[in-house]
Order: structure tokens, then sequence, then C-alpha cells
């Protein structure tokens, strides 16, 4: 298929028609790139937690543990304090049933005295003398010693028993005043304690959380970007080629090949719109 020739003139023309066509494929090339340059690589870290409790919900915080474990201690206390008294109690009556049984002996051992002086005044004929009823007497007042010295007996143990249990119960009283002084001052401590390590443990935790949001802002993901990349160089590849072919096809009209390389080599914006195939159509143009 023979050529058509065209006049300088027309090459001119066809020369600005070339580079309206050019200026608007790299118009329309920047303008399907652009989403890719704009594309958000991001990632989100993770951050440390902070701790969000205030002033009040940590004294409560404080109060609800030392609640368990005073409540623990106060219990166990009244507990033992209970069984030591009811065993005091158990002492006392049994004290009591002692002494009771041990009076019960002593009557029953001087009735049978009693009744022997009786019976051996029948027997000699002196019931009603002087010499019998003295030595009556004389057993029931041994009898009357005897149950006194039971209940004194008894008195003092039962004596020794509840004063046992008095100082039980101030000992108690006592332990339970340590017990509230104990608790206010730890808790006052614990208090203390527990925000400063929360204001401590938020100063780290802000620092850290904010060289993750630096890390965020600033991260460039290089594998995404790659991928990324490689997208958009398709993309401005098909412009490319698209301009390969009109300039090409532009050149092909020139009847002298040297004239046609000369235009080509002279024009600076031909760089702009081949980018890599700058040599691709060096060289197609110089085949021609």
């Amino acid at each position: 298929m023979s050529k058509i020739h065209y006049s300088d003139e027309q090459l001119k023309q066809n020369k600005k028609t070339l580079k309206e066509s050019l200026d608007k494929s790299m118009a329309e090339q920047s303008e399907a790139v652009k989403n890719y340059d704009e594309k958000p690589l991001k990632i989100q870290l993770d951050r440390l937690p902070t701790d969000d409790r205030s002033d009040d919900e940590l004294l409560e915080a404080v109060k609800t543990k030392l609640n368990a474990k005073y409540g623990t201690l106060v219990s166990d206390a009244n507990r033992s304090n209970a069984k030591k008294i009811n065993d005091m109690n158990e002492l006392i009556k049994k004290a009591e049933a002692d002494a009771q049984k041990r009076k019960a002996e002593e009557s029953e051992l001087y009735a049978n005295a009693e009744k022997a002086v009786e019976n051996d005044a029948l027997k000699r004929g002196i019931a009603r003398s002087s010499i019998a009823n003295g030595a009556v007497a004389e057993i029931e007042k041994s009898k009357a010693d005897a149950v006194s010295a039971v209940e004194k007996t008894k008195y003092a143990k039962q004596s020794e028993l509840k004063e046992k249990i008095e100082s039980l119960q101030s000992e108690l009283e006592e332990l339970m005043k340590n017990y509230d002084l104990q608790m206010a001052a730890e808790q006052e401590e614990l208090y203390e304690k527990a925000k400063k390590e929360r204001d401590s443990a938020n100063e780290i935790a802000l620092k850290y959380n904010n060289t993750i949001t630096e890390k965020e802002v600033n991260y460039q993901d290089t594998e995404a970007a790659a991928a990324i990349q490689k997208e958009k160089e398709k993309v401005e590849e098909k412009y490319f080629i698209d301009r390969l072919n009109k300039i090409t096809a532009y050149y092909r009209d020139f009847d002298d090949k040297s004239k046609a390389l000369d235009d080509f080599l002279s024009d600076d914006g031909m760089r702009e719109y081949l980018g890599k195939f700058y040599n691709t159509a060096y060289k197609m143009i110089y085949n021609m």
C-alpha cells in the first residue's frame, strides 16, 4: 500500500492534532492513576489499655478488698471466742452438777452416820440423852461444813471461769478495735498506692499509645505499596502504548525517514509522552 504524501503544512497541522491527542491522553492518565497515589496504606496496632477508674471507684475497690479480708478475720475471731466461751459455760454447768452430786454424797454419808448414832443410842438406852443429842449435833455440823466446802469450791471454780469469760470478751472487743484501726490505716495506704499505680500505668500507656499513633500515621506497607505501584504502572503502560502508537503512526507519514527522526529527536515533549517507551519509539521510527 503506497504512502499518502503530506505537505509540510499538512504535517504541521497533523503534529498539532497529534499533540492535542497526546496532551489529552496525558490528562486522562493523570486522572486514572490519581486514585492509586491517594490509596491509604493503613495499619492498626494494638494499644495499651488505660485505667479509667475514678478516685471514688478505686476507693470502693480497696474497701471491697479489705471488707473481705477483715470480714474473714472478724468472723474467725468471733467463732473462736464463742467456742471458748461456750466451753467455759459448759465447765460452769459441770461445776454446778459436780457440786450437787458431791452435796448429795455428803448428805447421804452424814445421814448414814446419824442413823448409826441413833441406832447405837437406842441399843444403849440413851436415845434421848445429851450424849446422843450431842453426837447428832456434831454430825450435822460436820455435814454443814462439808456442804459449805463443796459450795465454796464450786463458787471458786465458777468465779474463775466467769472471769475468764469476761477476759475473753474484753480481748475480743480490743481485737475488734485493733482491726478497725488496722483496716483504716491499710485502707489509706492501699488507696494512695492504687492511685499512684493507676496514674503511673496511664502515663506509660499514653506515651506508648502516642508512639503507636505516630507509627500508624507514618506507616508504609512496602508489600502493599509495591502491589499498588504495579497496578498503577499497568494503567500507565496502557496510556504510554496508546501514545506510542499515535506517535509512530504520525512519523510513518513522513516521506523522509531522516527528517522524521530529526523531528522526533528535537521534540523534548516526546520523552514525557513516551516515558520508558521513548527508546522503543526511536527504534521504530529509525527502522521505518
